[in-house]
């Protein structure tokens, strides 16, 4: 978790689209956790 708000802050220091960057982000971290999920199985 850490890390995604380390960009999302580095981000919005850029200027860069938040809604955008927050979006990606948690796609992300949903891709990571579901993928945790089936390798823990």
């Amino acid at each position: 978790m850490g890390k995604t708000v380390e960009r999302i802050v580095e981000g919005y220091f850029r200027g860069e689209d938040l809604s955008e960057l927050i979006k990606v982000e948690l796609e992300e971290a949903r891709k990571a956790e579901n993928k945790g999920a089936y390798e823990s199985k």
